[in-house]
């Protein structure tokens, strides 16, 4: 037993990471685009 849950920690180790770094560049995604959104505000204004 103590072998498989290692065995799925790794796995869900695997898995989270792309995951979380798929998240890190989304949030930068919107960032900028906030970013970019407050400046042509800005310049409208």
């Amino acid at each position: 037993m103590p072998g498989r849950l290692s065995g799925a920690s790794d796995v869900l180790g695997v898995v989270s990471k792309p995951a979380a770094s798929v998240v890190s560049q989304r949030r930068r995604v919107t960032m900028a685009g906030m970013l970019c959104r407050y400046a042509m505000n800005r310049e409208a204004a």
